[in-house]
């Protein structure tokens, strides 16, 4: 599906009118309140965390975030089809308006099955959110053709009786870290994770992409990582992450984005222009074998955009824990690494008779790069 298609369905199925101009006024002044919250990273109140069950707050969120947050949802399952497009029974933890199970939805009709069917599990501490979230998930399964069943529950996953019996083939966890403390509340949430997922199962970790909500994605991905736990993406391997040696330092993707009408309505009352959308995710798997990607000691993941100066080019790539800057001069191109002038954010390329100096990899005439082209491998 389209972006343009899952936009005009919300965009129906929500009742938006981009032309109210005070409902936009409102909506704004709404959203605003809500960004203050999320920007804190500070969630674990119960009086900021339930602001589903406000009536204001929740079209706010509903109205903006929602198709602020599908896009990348889309980024993620496109790019990691073989992984993510195929579950039977999915739980959405802290579900909100149904955000990653619409963005799954939005791409499952287009991976080819004949017969597409999935049972998805909504959990969330807000009545009204979870309510919305089946609602607008049963009218994507009619019109996207997509079987199955849509259950909700009103619940803390953190207590000890998980309101359903069932065993996942995925679970979504997106913009909700921040809501649980990284000692006990990192501890009962792996505790559910292991209980209720298949043993070949995946988990999928999205966050917001600024410092301090992509860093702590990072310190629970370390945490299920030292359990255990397998990363699938976009780390090139399950070893500690080495932005999280720098306080300053954080991992996140950029993607183009072409909003709305009525999110340009929005930005433009409340400042938040922008023509990216930044955000961190984590795809990891209990188990090695549904961990199954490009093993290899020269495997890289590109996590800086590349910088050009003067007679030469850099960028960051991260590699089995470490990351380091590469560095290529314009007179050491050749047809083996001139690639490098193309990478981009999370691209994967295997690296060849590179030359280490300090904590500098340098690309010479006799290095040779070769891209793993993710998107068109897992298609």
């Amino acid at each position: 599906m389209s972006s343009d298609n899952w936009e005009k369905l919300l965009t129906a199925f929500l009742d938006i009118n981009h032309s109210e101009i005070e409902l936009l006024r409102t909506v704004s002044k709404d959203v605003l309140s809500l960004h203050q919250s999320f920007v804190s990273c500070d969630l674990t109140d119960a009086s900021k965390r339930i602001y589903g069950d406000n009536e204001r707050l929740r079209k706010a969120y509903s109205y903006y975030y929602l198709f602020v947050n599908i896009p990348k949802l889309v980024y993620i399952f496109e790019r990691y089809r073989r992984f993510l497009t195929t579950p039977e029974q999915v739980l959405d933890i802290g579900t909100g308006p149904g955000t990653a199970a619409l963005g799954m939805l939005s791409v499952m009709r287009q991976a080819g099955r004949s017969k597409t069917s999935v049972n998805i599990d909504l959990v969330d501490k807000s009545r009204e959110f979870a309510k919305l979230s089946r609602f607008l998930i049963d009218r994507f399964r009619r019109h996207l053709n997509v079987d199955g069943k849509t259950r909700y529950s009103v619940s803390d996953i953190l207590r000890p009786e998980f309101p359903f019996k069932e065993f996942y083939d995925l679970i979504m966890m997106t913009n909700i870290l921040s809501e649980f403390n990284t000692g006990d509340g990192f501890r009962e949430c792996r505790r559910l994770i292991n209980k209720v997922l298949r043993q070949d199962g995946h988990l999928l970790l999205m966050e917001p992409g600024s410092v301090s909500h992509s860093r702590r994605m990072l310190i629970f991905r370390d945490y299920l990582t030292a359990n255990g736990w397998h990363v699938i993406a976009p780390c090139p391997s399950s070893q500690p992450c080495p932005a999280l040696k720098n306080p300053r330092d954080w991992c996140h993707m950029r993607i183009p984005w072409s909003p709305s009408p009525h999110i340009i309505g929005i930005d433009e009352r409340t400042g938040f222009k922008k023509s990216q959308l930044s955000f961190s995710y984590c795809l990891l798997a209990r188990n090695e074998r549904a961990a199954t990607d490009h093993p290899g000691n020269n495997r890289f993941v590109v996590v800086s955009d590349l910088r050009k100066s003067k007679g030469r080019m850099s960028i960051f790539l991260c590699h089995l824990g470490e990351k380091k800057e590469a560095v290529l001069l314009n007179r050491q191109m050749t047809d083996q690494n001139a690639v490098f002038s193309r990478l981009e954010r999370y691209n994967e390329i295997l690296l060849n008779d590179v030359e280490i100096k300090g904590d500098k990899l340098i690309i010479n005439k006799l290095s040779s790069i070769v891209p793993l082209k993710t998107n068109e491998e897992f298609a």
